[in-house]
């Protein structure tokens, strides 16, 4: 008499499905890994096609302005890629008089033009990042208009990105802001760092320092990108900023995050400013933090305020404050060192924690 599972299935049945069913599993399994070898050979090739495209492409770019250009085919991936290459290699090197009467380029602009057109928003990221990368200035207007008309954000960061690298005047930039604050989703380290991609443009090109410097003191102090574009402007190391800094953090009703951002771009502008030092006074702790955390000077006052600062009741200012005490060299090392005598046991730790991280890293 048959028991158990054995009732409804055959024994017989079921070692025969089991069996089918490994069989099955081990085809699959075969397959997979020659799928595998096929699409790894395939990768391989195109990589191959795709650097032998480019070799050809560096090499006509390089040659004299009447060789025969190589034969591409910008609708072929692995070729438009290798062009996309060459040219904003060149491009960026300045030699884009030579490069851009290039009939190639011009074909491999209209696919790409095609492409920012597709459904898929990836495509049209990945398109808008390739155009960006050729840095050809006639494309400006087309990311300006094409970034005022995309509703996904993604896409729409991606031609703000590109048009950032092609901002030349103080015009532009003003464009370029109009752009960022209409999308209000966007983050403001997004804005910071389009705003620096443009600024940073404009100095290594030599000729757009004032044209930066002009945009930055010509937005109000209301401005929603005001504290994005003093951040930038400080990682560009646009001094002349300086002035609208000082009378940011001056303004008693200037907000505490755009006189954070204006303390931040002081101590990376000229960490020995005075404004750092009347920083460690200020009532918001969060001030007294970032001044005590760039200020570098060897000024009495500098050192006084410092040592003072030990004693603050928030740590993020007495561990900032001794780590630039330590960075100060002996001046620094011997306020830390008296310290350790203090009154003040908060002053205490934070000598002796900055001290001992000195002696851990061999100093």
């Amino acid at each position: 008499m048959k028991y158990g599972i054995a009732r409804l299935i055959d024994p017989a049945d079921l070692m025969a499905a089991l069996y089918a069913f490994a069989v099955a599993m081990a085809l699959g399994l075969v397959l997979l890994f020659v799928a595998l070898v096929v699409q790894k050979l395939i990768v391989e090739r195109s990589r191959r096609l795709e650097e032998a495209a480019y070799e050809r492409l560096v090499a006509h770019f390089t040659s004299d302005i009447g060789a025969e250009a190589p034969q591409l085919e910008p609708e072929q991936a692995t070729e438009r890629r290798a062009l996309s290459r060459a040219l904003a290699r060149f491009n960026r090197r300045g030699h884009s008089g030579a490069v851009t009467n290039d009939s190639a380029q011009d074909g491999l602009i209209r696919y790409l033009q095609r492409d920012t057109r597709h459904s898929h928003w990836g495509r049209r990221t990945a398109a808008l990042e390739a155009l960006g990368r050729l840095q050809i200035d006639s494309l400006l207007p087309f990311f300006k208009d094409f970034a005022a008309q995309e509703p996904d954000r993604r896409v729409f960061a991606a031609a703000l990105s590109a048009a950032a690298r092609l901002c030349r005047t103080t015009e532009d930039l003003r464009d370029l802001a109009a752009l960022l604050i209409s999308k209000h989703a966007l983050s403001r380290s997004f804005n910071e760092s389009v705003l620096f991609l443009a600024f940073d443009t404009m100095c290594q090109a030599g000729t757009g320092n004032d044209a930066a410097v002009a945009f930055v003191n010509g937005l109000p102090l209301k401005h929603e990108l005001l504290a994005d574009a003093i951040a930038a402007a400080s990682r560009c190391n646009l001094r002349d900023t300086l002035p609208l800094l000082e009378r940011i953090c001056a303004d008693p009703y200037t907000s505490l995050t755009l006189r954070l951002t204006a303390i931040r771009a002081v101590g990376r502008l000229q960490p020995d400013h005075p404004l750092l030092e009347t920083a460690l006074r200020d009532t918001s702790w969060e001030a007294r933090a970032v001044a005590a955390g760039h200020l570098q000077s060897h000024r009495a006052g500098a050192i006084e305020g410092l040592r003072h600062a030990l004693r603050d009741t928030n740590f993020h200012v007495r561990r900032n404050s001794a780590d630039a005490l330590l960075r100060m060299g002996e001046p620094g090392i011997a306020v830390l060192k008296q310290m350790l005598e203090s009154d003040d046991r908060f002053a205490r730790d934070a000598s002796r924690s900055a001290l001992d991280q000195k002696e851990h890293d061999g100093g």
